[in-house]
């Protein structure tokens, strides 16, 4: 939270602990995000790895929070093989699942999704 918003993390709600698949709930909405300021200034952001913000709902996600393109995964405790979390397929393009990297070692997936984004 606090390196999203640039705000103490009692100040922002996230201090109650982890934020992962289970919880209903992420950064609140009405926080606003660094890459959220820097894409009103005319910044392109990108974020690759993991997001682990807020899950359950579209609100919350990275694209929705001012980055222009995401890959990754937006849960934690996933498998690195498998990419899932729970039974669920956990690797993302932007909002939609991209099964183009299951069986691929997360580092390798992310090698490969920054190398060919540059």
């Amino acid at each position: 939270c606090a390196l999203m918003t640039g705000r103490y993390l009692h100040k922002t709600g996230c201090h109650g602990g982890d934020i992962n698949n289970k919880n209903a709930w992420g950064v609140p909405i009405t926080e606003t995000f660094i890459p959220e300021f820097l894409h009103d200034a005319g910044y392109y952001n990108v974020m690759f790895g993991k997001w682990h913000l807020g899950v359950s709902s579209e609100d919350f996600l990275p694209n929705s929070r001012g980055f222009d393109h995401f890959q990754g995964f937006i849960g934690e405790g996933e498998d690195h093989y498998s990419h899932e979390n729970g039974g669920q397929y956990d690797w993302y393009y932007n909002y939609d699942i991209d099964n183009d990297y299951e069986g691929v070692y997360s580092a390798e997936a992310l090698n490969e999704t920054i190398q060919t984004f540059i």
